[in-house]
């Protein structure tokens, strides 16, 4: 059985991620709250974030997309071993660049959700997050039909993405 210093440690590593590296951008620090083998099941991804790096990648992608980003440990709950950590969150920002593909609608989104965190030494080791992706996407006007008055906006934006790759390809 945990101690209770142990079962505290596992229920304060969620802030500590999110304080570190979500709301600063500092991906250099990941390896201090993940394992190298970390696994993140994301809603918006078909396959899982594997690793620092491709944790830190999505997390500079995110930021990317939304500078503004803000996320708010509401409330983290570990079991009596501290292996497992249920977290509840809030997500705040403003779509300014490309997200997941998507061009930037510049719309402002708030979003709750909730992760469960296996530990393993201390640090993360799987990561399943939850969270609405039809709110996410309503509130970003991603719906129909809110998503008929931005075509116009992201047929131009494709296409301008297009003419670049051909003219790098001529280049």
């Amino acid at each position: 059985m945990a101690t209770s210093k142990q079962r505290q440690a596992a229920e304060s590593l969620p802030e500590q991620i999110v304080d570190a590296v979500w709301n600063t951008g500092d991906t250099d620090r990941i390896d201090e709250f993940v394992k190298r083998n970390y696994v993140r099941h994301e809603p918006s991804r078909d396959d899982p974030i594997r690793g620092v790096d491709g944790f830190a990648a999505f997390v500079e992608d995110t930021r990317r997309a939304m500078p503004d980003l803000h996320v708010t440990v509401e409330r983290a709950y570990a079991d009596d071993e501290g292996r497992v950590v249920l977290v509840e969150f809030t997500l705040t920002g403003t779509q300014t660049g490309v997200l997941d593909g998507i061009p930037p609608t510049g719309r402002r989104m708030t979003i709750h959700g909730a992760t469960r965190m296996r530990i393993e030494d201390g640090k993360v080791r799987e990561e399943y997050l939850y969270y609405d992706m039809a709110e996410l996407r309503r509130q970003l006007g991603l719906t129909f039909p809110a998503i008929l008055g931005t075509l116009p906006k992201f047929g131009r934006y494709y296409a301008g993405r297009l003419n670049e790759r051909r003219e790098a390809r001529r280049a």
